[in-house]
């Protein structure tokens, strides 16, 4: 292959690179309650599968509440929780979001039931406050992410 055919090849595949990079960046994003329940639910989900981590991903680093000094604090809690209780059904109603700027408020009523013996481990009103923070689309594209800054919650059923 010729050397200027490289190049073009080269060039080509920058510009491929260059276009997805600005198609990613200034595709309009979802609406901030839609990013916020999107949020919610794959955090519900992640933890029915017992994923911890994926879970913390909506907690911010900034992360404080009355309970928890942050978010390594909530980790160890989360992780207690899961590994005390086993697989679990949890479920979630349909958050109300407040927004405000780049803060907002979401409330939902969370339920945490273990299987098989069926338990009731947790089952209160939750209310999370969420900031606007730096983060990345495809671990790439700079983008605003919505986290979780603070909550309000009951506690949980375990001994």
């Amino acid at each position: 292959m010729k050397q200027s055919s490289k190049y073009l090849i080269g060039l080509a595949f920058g510009l491929a690179l260059l276009g997805i990079f600005l198609f990613l960046k200034y595709q309009p994003s979802p609406p901030d309650q839609t990013q916020i329940a999107a949020q919610l639910e794959a955090a519900r989900a992640a933890g029915e599968q017992r994923d911890v981590g994926a879970v913390m991903k909506i907690i911010s680093e900034k992360y404080r509440d009355s309970s928890v000094p942050g978010p390594i604090q909530l980790r160890f809690l989360l992780n207690k929780v899961v590994k005390a209780d086993g697989t679990a059904q949890i479920t979630q109603s349909i958050p109300v979001i407040a927004l405000d700027g780049d803060m907002a408020t979401s409330t939902s009523h969370l339920r945490i039931i273990t299987a098989p013996e069926g338990r009731v481990v947790y089952d209160h009103d939750v209310t999370m406050h969420w900031q606007r923070e730096d983060g990345t689309k495809l671990w790439v594209v700079p983008t605003k992410v919505w986290r979780v800054v603070s909550a309000e919650y009951g506690g949980f059923g375990f001994e």
